[in-house]
């Protein structure tokens, strides 16, 4: 029965309140409240013409009005007729003077709705549109900002590229390689804005810092680093592929040490190849963390082939200085200088009655060698075989790489015994310098034929032949 009592009371109250609800003029849509407010303005005016009547028109006619009342009700519907017009008007100036707000920029402001009837409606729909237009802000922005680095992206790369400009004309102009590492540098650092950029060549066993550009980074210069240990160096230099170090790389302990040495979080390094062979490295790095991409790969590439280009120019400058009588790797005369040469002192020798000896230096065993061992070992070893003979020898006596593997010594002014015993000085001398060798491939084993003018022959290709032969 209490539970009856109580949904009856429940049901009442709910009923109370929509008739209420009903009655109540601000539930009202605008529509109704325009019908009331022309019904309660109609009103006025007839009873202002009743009033008329009843006092001018119908004097003798037993009607009496009751003037006072009816000014009263007058008074009455005019106020109710203002208030109905007012809850129309307010809420519509109240609504443009909001959207004038948002109009404004003022995309923040908020309405808040606390009406069920189309100004309602209408404080919603401004709302939301309110909303969509700060969603579609936001976007703009977002877009803004990626259109900002784009613009950002490409006048770096102008820049950039604008400097590969200065750069062929440093090397068309003849500049010296420091001149054309450092500006090449230099414009190498504005590839995503880094902070630094370095080059490093090939020098015997090590890789030698030979330009750098960066703040605080001329510390670098000149630094050698060892191409047996496991650095990053040596290992890119193995691989002969580029190498990009970003924050997805997997670091290890070369990582970790070329960060600390060079003072950066990421790199790319990129290989410097002169005709199919690797020279050197040349590399931007950043200390700030920015990721390098495929695009900053495709203008390192630019820059490096001009490095190229200024390393083979030189070449080839040196090269024409010295008429191509030199070789490339060893610094001694080459065959063709030495066989032109040796026919020269054959002449002065047969002229002025006076001995010339030459030696032919054989490395033993020279393909099993270069087959068990890489170019650079080779290299380094031919190196030191070159230096080790022009230090044996005599101001006018002509040393120069013959072949691949045979080294030659003109000797005016000396017979066969007197070449012979120098020759073998030669021999112990280079072969000592391999002996302490840990691995006994590398131990240098020489073999040294002599011949002379006129004993063994008159004419180059003869005394060639003869020391071959012995």
């Amino acid at each position: 029965m209490v539970g009856d009592e109580g949904y009856d009371k429940s049901i009442e109250e709910i009923i109370m309140k929509n008739i209420l609800k009903w009655l109540s003029l601000s539930s009202q849509g605008l529509r109704c409240k325009l019908r009331i407010g022309f019904y309660l303005m109609s009103v006025l005016p007839i009873v202002i013409f009743l009033c008329v009547i009843s006092i001018y028109m119908l004097p003798d006619i037993d009607i009496k009005v009751n003037i006072g009342l009816l000014v009263g009700v007058g008074i009455f519907i005019a106020i109710s007729g203002f208030f109905v017009v007012r809850q129309i008007v307010d809420p519509i100036l109240k609504i443009s003077s909001r959207a004038k707000t948002i109009a404004s920029g003022n995309i923040d402001y908020n309405i808040k709705t606390h009406r069920d009837d189309e100004i309602g409606d209408l404080e919603d729909a401004l709302n939301e549109l309110t909303l969509r237009i700060k969603g579609n802000m936001k976007e703009l922005e977002k877009y803004g900002e990626e259109t900002e680095k784009i613009n950002l992206d490409i006048n770096r790369k102008v820049v950039a590229l604008s400097g590969l400009l200065q750069i062929s004309s440093f090397i068309s102009e003849g500049a010296s390689l420091e001149e054309t590492f450092n500006l090449t540098l230099e414009k190498m650092s504005q590839i995503a804005d880094s902070d630094l950029s370095f080059l490093l060549l090939q020098e015997g066993p090590n890789l030698v810092v030979k330009s750098v550009y960066g703040e605080g980074a001329q510390h670098l210069l000149n630094k050698k680093m060892g191409l047996k240990d496991e650095s990053l160096f040596s290992k890119i230099m193995k691989n002969m592929h580029s190498f990009s170090l970003n924050n997805n790389t997997p670091r290890n302990v070369a990582m970790d040490r070329f960060c600390h040495e060079f003072g950066v979080k990421n790199a790319f390094i990129m290989p410097v190849r002169v005709r199919d062979k690797v020279i050197g490295l040349a590399g931007i790095a950043n200390s700030r963390g920015i990721d390098y991409r495929s695009d900053d790969f495709r203008v390192m590439d630019i820059f490096v082939k001009h490095i190229v280009i200024a390393i083979e120019n030189d070449t080839l400058t040196h090269r024409v200085s010295n008429l191509e009588i030199k070789d490339a790797l060893t610094g001694l005369y080459n065959e063709v200088f030495i066989v032109s040469r040796l026919d020269e002192e054959i002449k002065r020798a047969i002229i002025y009655q006076r001995p010339c000896s030459f030696i032919l230096f054989r490395v033993n065993n020279y393909k099993e060698f270069s087959g068990n061992f890489n170019t650079l070992i080779v290299e380094s070893t031919l190196k030191k075989i070159a230096v080790t003979l022009r230090g044996s020898i005599s101001d006018i006596d002509k040393a120069a790489r013959f072949s691949e593997a045979d080294f030659a010594v003109i000797m005016p002014e000396k017979n066969k015994r007197q070449a012979q015993t120098i020759a073998a000085e030669i021999v112990k001398k280079i072969e000592y310098l391999f002996q302490e060798e840990s691995d006994p491939g590398k131990r240098i084993v020489m073999i040294a034929g002599v011949s002379e003018n006129p004993i063994d022959g008159v004419t180059s290709s003869e005394l060639i032949s003869k020391a071959k032969e012995s």
